[in-house]
């Protein structure tokens, strides 16, 4: 009895009547201050207050009781409803089965209890804390992941652009020199431009779908050679007035899904 009360926060013994009822014999330590309850007077275990106590753990309490009188040592934590302030708190219960002196049952069984209410909100703030640093973690990688589309998009406004300006330009200086096929050419890069500035544009909007998590991947076949032919359209609008600029290419088609 001296070394439960050294080692645990409250301890009691509870005899067990051979008709199955539960008889407490005696209870020593911070009793009243953990649970709220008055410290009872030895005898038969008071199921009233023991529902009030365990409210919602109280089936698992009684099954821990059972398993104990049956021989079983049983350590469990539970948590309780202080009866005075009504405030949640948190004990690790050890039942320690005591046999009869022929060892063929259990007659008492010792509970030791310790109040692990500070260790247990100090677990709650530490998974609160990580939980908070996940999330400033993954907004901190959405911020980051934005500031880098942006600048990407925003490069990627400056080759549409140049391409327009480009055909424009040769437009108004050679429309009198260019032939009406050139012209039409010139007209459907333009036409060809404005349609990837829209999609650029939409790939914005795609960053706010990103942040609220709903953005899909949806893949699409979408022609290497083409894009390579685009390509070399617009630098040749561009720049190749003062350069020559050749492509060549062995390939009829590639196509790759992405």
């Amino acid at each position: 009895r001296m070394l439960t009360e050294i080692l645990a926060d409250y301890a009691f013994l509870i005899r067990i009547e051979d008709d199955g009822r539960l008889y407490q014999e005696w209870i020593v330590g911070d009793f009243e201050r953990i649970t709220g309850l008055s410290v009872p007077q030895t005898g038969y275990y008071d199921t009233f207050n023991f529902q009030n106590l365990y409210r919602d753990s109280s089936a698992i309490a009684q099954s821990d009781i059972k398993k104990t009188i049956a021989g079983e040592t049983v350590v469990r934590e539970y948590p309780i409803v202080n009866q005075q302030s009504n405030q949640k708190r948190w004990i690790r219960i050890t039942r320690q089965p005591i046999w009869n002196q022929e060892h063929t049952k259990v007659s008492h069984y010792l509970a030791a209890v310790i109040d692990i209410t500070l260790q247990k909100e100090s677990e709650l703030i530490s998974r609160e804390a990580d939980q908070l640093r996940q999330a400033l973690d993954h907004e901190k990688s959405l911020h980051e992941l934005r500031s880098r589309f942006v600048a990407m998009v925003t490069h990627e406004f400056r080759n549409p652009l140049a391409a327009i300006q480009s055909s424009t330009s040769i437009l108004q200086q050679y429309a009198d020199r260019i032939s009406d096929s050139s012209r039409e050419e010139k007209f459907n890069r333009i036409y060809g431009q404005i349609d990837r500035l829209t999609n650029l544009l939409e790939d914005l909007l795609k960053v706010g779908e990103l942040e609220h998590q709903i953005l899909q991947f949806l893949p699409e076949k979408i022609d290497i050679i083409a894009i390579i032919d685009d390509l070399y359209a617009e630098y040749r609008d561009s720049i190749g007035r003062d350069r020559n600029l050749l492509l060549e290419t062995e390939l009829d088609k590639i196509v790759l899904t992405g």
